[in-house]
Protein backbone atom coordinates (compact mmCIF):
# COMPACT_ATOMS: atom_id res chain seq x y z
CA UNK A 1 0.00 0.00 0.00
CA UNK A 2 2.83 2.37 0.88
CA UNK A 3 4.56 1.59 -2.42
CA UNK A 4 1.42 2.34 -4.41
CA UNK A 5 0.91 5.60 -2.52
CA UNK A 6 4.53 6.62 -3.23
CA UNK A 7 4.11 5.87 -6.95
CA UNK A 8 0.87 7.83 -7.15
CA UNK A 9 2.47 10.70 -5.27
CA UNK A 10 5.42 11.03 -7.62
CA UNK A 11 3.17 10.66 -10.67
CA UNK A 12 0.97 13.45 -9.31
CA UNK A 13 3.99 15.70 -8.79
CA UNK A 14 5.28 14.93 -12.28
CA UNK A 15 1.91 15.67 -13.84
CA UNK A 16 1.65 18.92 -11.90
CA UNK A 17 5.00 20.21 -13.17
CA UNK A 18 4.32 18.98 -16.71
CA UNK A 19 0.98 20.82 -16.65
CA UNK A 20 2.78 24.08 -15.84
CA UNK A 21 5.17 23.57 -18.77
CA UNK A 22 2.27 22.71 -21.06
CA UNK A 23 0.44 25.90 -20.09
CA UNK A 24 3.56 27.92 -20.94
CA UNK A 25 3.87 26.13 -24.28
CA UNK A 26 0.23 26.67 -25.28
CA UNK A 27 0.12 30.34 -24.21
CA UNK A 28 3.40 31.02 -26.04
CA UNK A 29 2.02 29.48 -29.22
CA UNK A 30 -1.32 31.28 -28.98
CA UNK A 31 0.06 34.75 -28.22
CA UNK A 32 2.89 34.70 -30.77
CA UNK A 33 0.90 32.73 -33.37
CA UNK A 34 3.37 29.85 -33.65
CA UNK A 35 0.71 27.39 -34.71
CA UNK A 36 -0.21 24.04 -33.14
CA UNK A 37 2.16 21.43 -31.78
CA UNK A 38 3.08 18.55 -34.05
CA UNK A 39 2.15 16.08 -31.31
CA UNK A 40 0.45 17.11 -28.09
CA UNK A 41 0.53 13.60 -26.50
CA UNK A 42 4.29 13.23 -27.03
CA UNK A 43 4.85 16.70 -25.57
CA UNK A 44 2.93 15.75 -22.43
CA UNK A 45 4.73 12.39 -22.12
CA UNK A 46 8.16 13.99 -22.54
CA UNK A 47 7.39 16.64 -19.92
CA UNK A 48 6.11 14.08 -17.41
CA UNK A 49 9.06 11.75 -18.05
CA UNK A 50 11.62 14.55 -17.61
CA UNK A 51 10.00 15.69 -14.37
CA UNK A 52 9.82 12.11 -13.11
CA UNK A 53 13.53 11.63 -13.78
CA UNK A 54 14.49 14.89 -12.09
CA UNK A 55 12.54 13.82 -9.00
CA UNK A 56 13.99 10.29 -8.85
CA UNK A 57 17.63 10.89 -9.85
CA UNK A 58 19.93 10.59 -6.84
CA UNK A 59 22.84 12.75 -7.99
CA UNK A 60 22.13 16.36 -7.08
CA UNK A 61 24.78 17.74 -9.46
CA UNK A 62 23.09 16.09 -12.45
CA UNK A 63 19.73 17.48 -11.36
CA UNK A 64 21.17 20.97 -10.87
CA UNK A 65 22.80 20.89 -14.32
CA UNK A 66 19.53 19.79 -15.93
CA UNK A 67 17.55 22.46 -14.08
CA UNK A 68 20.01 25.08 -15.33
CA UNK A 69 19.76 23.63 -18.84
CA UNK A 70 15.96 23.82 -18.91
CA UNK A 71 15.95 27.25 -17.30
CA UNK A 72 18.55 28.71 -19.65
CA UNK A 73 16.95 27.37 -22.83
CA UNK A 74 13.48 28.38 -21.69
CA UNK A 75 14.62 31.96 -21.18
CA UNK A 76 16.50 32.06 -24.50
CA UNK A 77 13.73 30.39 -26.53
CA UNK A 78 10.90 32.50 -25.09
CA UNK A 79 12.89 35.71 -25.54
CA UNK A 80 13.83 34.71 -29.10
CA UNK A 81 10.21 33.96 -29.98
CA UNK A 82 9.10 37.29 -28.49
CA UNK A 83 11.73 39.18 -30.52
CA UNK A 84 11.99 37.23 -33.79
CA UNK A 85 8.89 35.02 -33.84
CA UNK A 86 10.66 31.61 -34.02
CA UNK A 87 12.90 29.24 -32.04
CA UNK A 88 16.61 29.98 -31.78
CA UNK A 89 18.88 27.77 -33.92
CA UNK A 90 22.44 26.51 -33.21
CA UNK A 91 23.99 29.40 -35.15
CA UNK A 92 21.99 31.79 -33.01
CA UNK A 93 23.28 30.05 -29.88
CA UNK A 94 26.87 30.60 -31.02
CA UNK A 95 26.11 34.25 -31.72
CA UNK A 96 24.55 34.52 -28.28
CA UNK A 97 27.72 33.24 -26.61
CA UNK A 98 30.08 35.19 -28.88
CA UNK A 99 28.25 38.51 -28.60
CA UNK A 100 26.36 37.84 -25.39
CA UNK A 101 26.06 41.40 -24.15
CA UNK A 102 24.87 42.89 -27.43
CA UNK A 103 22.51 40.07 -28.41
CA UNK A 104 20.96 39.53 -24.99
CA UNK A 105 20.45 43.25 -24.39
CA UNK A 106 18.53 43.57 -27.68
CA UNK A 107 16.42 40.45 -27.10
CA UNK A 108 15.78 41.26 -23.45
CA UNK A 109 14.79 44.86 -24.12
CA UNK A 110 12.23 43.77 -26.70
CA UNK A 111 10.78 40.78 -24.89
CA UNK A 112 10.61 42.40 -21.45
CA UNK A 113 9.61 45.93 -22.35
CA UNK A 114 7.27 45.30 -25.28
CA UNK A 115 6.05 41.75 -24.64
CA UNK A 116 5.25 41.52 -20.94
CA UNK A 117 3.80 38.05 -21.41
CA UNK A 118 7.23 36.59 -22.14
CA UNK A 119 8.43 37.67 -18.70
CA UNK A 120 5.42 36.00 -17.06
CA UNK A 121 6.04 32.76 -18.95
CA UNK A 122 9.71 32.77 -17.94
CA UNK A 123 8.72 33.27 -14.31
CA UNK A 124 6.33 30.30 -14.52
CA UNK A 125 9.07 28.06 -15.92
CA UNK A 126 11.57 29.15 -13.28
CA UNK A 127 8.96 28.62 -10.56
CA UNK A 128 8.26 25.11 -11.84
CA UNK A 129 11.99 24.29 -11.72
CA UNK A 130 12.22 25.62 -8.19
CA UNK A 131 9.14 23.55 -7.39
CA UNK A 132 10.96 20.43 -8.60
CA UNK A 133 13.89 21.11 -6.26
CA UNK A 134 11.49 21.57 -3.35
CA UNK A 135 9.54 18.39 -4.17
CA UNK A 136 12.76 16.35 -4.28
CA UNK A 137 12.98 16.72 -0.50
CA UNK A 138 9.71 14.79 -0.17
CA UNK A 139 10.89 11.90 -2.36
CA UNK A 140 12.63 9.45 -0.02
CA UNK A 141 13.86 6.84 -2.50
CA UNK A 142 16.08 7.95 -5.36
CA UNK A 143 17.97 5.85 -7.89
CA UNK A 144 21.63 5.98 -8.86
CA UNK A 145 20.87 3.73 -11.83
CA UNK A 146 18.47 6.35 -13.17
CA UNK A 147 21.26 8.91 -12.84
CA UNK A 148 23.58 6.94 -15.12
CA UNK A 149 20.83 6.08 -17.58
CA UNK A 150 19.81 9.73 -17.78
CA UNK A 151 23.37 10.99 -18.33
CA UNK A 152 24.06 8.37 -21.00
CA UNK A 153 20.73 9.02 -22.72
CA UNK A 154 21.20 12.79 -22.63
CA UNK A 155 24.65 12.72 -24.26
CA UNK A 156 23.95 9.84 -26.65
CA UNK A 157 22.45 12.02 -29.38
CA UNK A 158 25.16 14.74 -29.42
CA UNK A 159 27.90 12.08 -29.51
CA UNK A 160 26.11 10.20 -32.29
CA UNK A 161 25.76 13.41 -34.32
CA UNK A 162 29.44 14.21 -33.73
CA UNK A 163 30.46 11.10 -35.65
CA UNK A 164 27.55 11.05 -38.08
CA UNK A 165 27.53 14.39 -39.90
CA UNK A 166 24.64 13.26 -42.10
CA UNK A 167 22.39 13.54 -39.06
CA UNK A 168 21.45 17.23 -38.90
CA UNK A 169 18.41 17.17 -36.62
CA UNK A 170 18.29 20.50 -34.79
CA UNK A 171 20.11 22.52 -37.44
CA UNK A 172 16.83 24.15 -38.46
CA UNK A 173 14.32 23.91 -35.59
CA UNK A 174 10.73 23.13 -36.54
CA UNK A 175 8.24 25.64 -35.20
CA UNK A 176 5.73 22.82 -34.60
CA UNK A 177 8.06 21.08 -32.10
CA UNK A 178 7.77 21.79 -28.40
CA UNK A 179 10.12 24.07 -26.48
CA UNK A 180 11.84 21.15 -24.76
CA UNK A 181 12.22 19.15 -27.99
CA UNK A 182 13.62 22.10 -29.94
CA UNK A 183 15.99 23.05 -27.13
CA UNK A 184 17.48 19.57 -26.89
CA UNK A 185 17.75 19.16 -30.68
CA UNK A 186 19.42 22.56 -31.10
CA UNK A 187 21.76 21.84 -28.19
CA UNK A 188 22.75 18.50 -29.74
CA UNK A 189 23.57 20.07 -33.10
CA UNK A 190 25.35 22.97 -31.41
CA UNK A 191 27.62 20.65 -29.40
CA UNK A 192 28.32 18.22 -32.24
CA UNK A 193 28.64 20.60 -35.21
CA UNK A 194 28.43 24.34 -34.57
CA UNK A 195 30.84 24.50 -31.64
CA UNK A 196 33.62 22.35 -33.22
CA UNK A 197 33.29 24.21 -36.53
CA UNK A 198 33.61 27.60 -34.88
CA UNK A 199 36.37 26.70 -32.42
CA UNK A 200 38.54 24.67 -34.80
CA UNK A 201 37.55 26.35 -38.09
CA UNK A 202 36.28 23.11 -39.61
CA UNK A 203 33.58 24.60 -41.78
CA UNK A 204 33.12 22.77 -45.10
CA UNK A 205 32.22 26.01 -46.87
CA UNK A 206 35.20 27.21 -48.91
CA UNK A 207 36.25 30.86 -48.83
CA UNK A 208 34.60 32.78 -51.65
CA UNK A 209 36.96 34.07 -54.32
CA UNK A 210 35.66 36.57 -56.83
CA UNK A 211 37.17 37.81 -60.02
CA UNK A 212 38.51 41.30 -60.45
CA UNK A 213 35.59 43.62 -61.29
CA UNK A 214 35.28 44.96 -64.79
CA UNK A 215 35.83 48.68 -65.28
CA UNK A 216 33.36 50.42 -67.55
CA UNK A 217 34.20 53.58 -69.41
CA UNK A 218 32.48 56.68 -68.13
CA UNK A 219 29.20 57.41 -69.83
CA UNK A 220 28.63 53.94 -71.23
CA UNK A 221 26.33 52.83 -68.38
CA UNK A 222 24.06 54.37 -65.79
CA UNK A 223 24.69 54.03 -62.08
CA UNK A 224 22.64 51.32 -60.37
CA UNK A 225 21.83 51.72 -56.67
CA UNK A 226 20.69 48.56 -54.91
CA UNK A 227 18.95 49.11 -51.57
CA UNK A 228 18.74 46.07 -49.27
CA UNK A 229 16.74 45.81 -46.08
CA UNK A 230 17.18 42.78 -43.81
CA UNK A 231 13.76 41.39 -42.79
CA UNK A 232 12.11 44.34 -44.54
CA UNK A 233 8.63 43.86 -45.97
CA UNK A 234 7.14 46.01 -48.73
CA UNK A 235 3.80 45.71 -46.90
CA UNK A 236 5.07 48.32 -44.42
CA UNK A 237 6.79 50.69 -46.85
CA UNK A 238 5.03 53.92 -47.81
CA UNK A 239 6.88 53.77 -51.16
CA UNK A 240 4.71 50.76 -51.96
CA UNK A 241 1.42 52.13 -50.63
CA UNK A 242 1.61 51.76 -46.83
CA UNK A 243 -0.52 54.49 -45.21
CA UNK A 244 2.18 55.71 -42.77
CA UNK A 245 5.19 57.61 -44.08
CA UNK A 246 7.81 54.96 -43.21
CA UNK A 247 10.16 55.48 -46.19
CA UNK A 248 10.23 59.24 -46.95
CA UNK A 249 13.59 59.22 -48.76
CA UNK A 250 12.70 56.22 -50.89
CA UNK A 251 9.45 58.00 -51.77
CA UNK A 252 11.46 60.90 -53.17
CA UNK A 253 13.78 58.62 -55.12
CA UNK A 254 10.87 56.62 -56.53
Amino acid sequence: MNTLAAVLKILFYSGLIAAQWLVVELILRWYYELGPLSSLPSTIINSVLLTLLLLKIRNCVVVACMVLFVGFFSIVQIANVAHFGYWINPAGLWLLFEKFHQVFSVIASTSFNQAWLSLILIVIVLFSLLHILMLRKQIKTKSQLLTWLFVIGFWANPVYMLFNKAQDTGRKPFITDSLLTVSYASFSYFISNTLPNELFNKSKIADYQRKRPLINNAGLSDNIILVLGESLSSNYMSAFGFEQNTTPYLNQAA
